[in-house]
């Protein structure tokens, strides 16, 4: 039988490298896998998606039971308007007179936050856009510091 005689330092280099191919592999294969249900375009596309925002102009009817009032149902129209790029918005209430224009109006993402003032306390609408579909909450805080919050059913009206 017949010996080579391998140097100590080929020996360690021939071993580091056999490592770091199956090391390379493994991950690669673990990476194929995990990510194989996924396209590749929608894994590219995911964190800009989320990072568009939706356009929320138009207008909406909404409802929602006031607790703090002994459950009384409140209903009303919110209208989103834009006026070069700033975003501005109305709302409406069966309980107010007229209409109230909002003291501030944001766009995070896909979610909305309206707030108005007046001599009622102030009122918060928070609208979560979704894909079909549009999820809202309240927030209400009345002139005397109580304050109430809680689901509100909200809609886009057809243009």
């Amino acid at each position: 039988m017949e010996y080579r005689i391998v140097s100590r330092t080929a020996r360690l280099c021939t071993v580091g490298i056999a490592a770091a191919v199956l090391t390379l592999l493994s991950l690669s294969t673990t990476h194929v896998v995990a990510a194989a249900p996924v396209p590749l375009a929608v894994r590219a596309l995911s964190p800009l998606g989320s990072r568009v925002a939706v356009d929320p102009v138009g207008s909406y009817e909404w409802s929602l039971v006031m607790a703090s009032m002994d459950n009384t149902p409140v209903s009303g129209t919110l209208t989103v308007t834009r006026k070069d790029s700033a975003l501005a918005a109305t709302l409406t209430s069966d309980h107010t007179d007229g209409e109230l224009a909002a003291n501030s109006v944001k766009l995070d993402g896909n979610r909305l936050t309206v707030v108005s003032n007046g001599d009622f306390g102030e009122f918060t609408v928070n609208i979560e856009f979704k894909d079909d579909s549009l999820d809202a909450t309240f927030h209400f805080v009345a002139q005397d510091g109580s304050a109430a919050d809680g689901p509100m059913t909200i809609k886009r009206t057809p243009k």
